[in-house]
């Protein structure tokens, strides 16, 4: 019973911490920025990958400014 409860909580913790809200900078790099860009525009990026994805990577970028950037 006590086990269960402290799941459930631990499960809710982690998906409030761990969910990116829309306006929050998040880095992302690698294949998680390909999957970021396809979750958010359906297909990859217009821009030039090179300085697109190095600037998300070290500076980070919210999802709003990814889309407008990104998204046809």
């Amino acid at each position: 019973m006590f086990n269960s409860k402290l799941f459930v909580l631990f499960f809710f913790f982690l998906a409030a911490t761990t969910f990116a809200q829309e306006s929050e900078v998040v880095k992302t790099c690698g294949e998680f920025l390909v999957q970021r860009v396809a979750k958010l525009c359906g297909s990859s990026c217009t821009q030039e990958p090179t300085h697109f994805a190095s600037t998300v990577c070290s500076q980070g970028m919210s999802d709003n400014q990814i889309a407008s950037i990104c998204c046809p």
